[in-house]
């Protein structure tokens, strides 16, 4: 079976505690509204992956094929970050999910699926 990874979601912690309301004054390509959600949603036009920037120093990046890529995701929004004066400290890349497409060479009934497992189910509105 041949597998592409198509997307790898990161985390990382930038070991500071970041006043987002000042920061989003001094990035462009970010939004941030924190009535609706409580990071910077930030995709720079010279990086080509997106990172969220929590308050708590807590980053979390996607748009990765690969790890050696998403470790250079990651350090380029840190470094963007450092530039703006935060004394960003990089903590260990962990990864949240790999989405990834197969082919497994012929097609699967995924109304049977739920009855070979218990937790597993078939809704297709879904």
């Amino acid at each position: 079976m041949n597998v592409h990874i198509t997307n790898m979601v990161v985390q990382t912690n930038l070991n500071i505690n970041i006043d987002l309301n000042q920061l989003i004054h001094k990035l462009r390509d970010a939004r941030y509204d924190p009535t609706n959600f409580s990071a910077i949603i930030w995709k720079h036009k010279h990086v080509s992956g997106s990172a969220l920037v929590f308050g708590n120093g807590k980053m979390i990046c996607h748009g990765a094929k690969d790890m050696t890529h998403a470790r250079l995701i990651v350090r380029r929004y840190a470094r963007l970050i450092q530039k703006w004066g935060y004394p960003v400290t990089l903590s260990p890349i962990k990864i949240v999910t790999i989405s990834a497409l197969g082919d497994i060479g012929h097609s699967i009934d995924l109304k049977v699926i739920p009855q070979w497992r218990n937790n597993a189910s078939w809704e297709p509105e879904l």
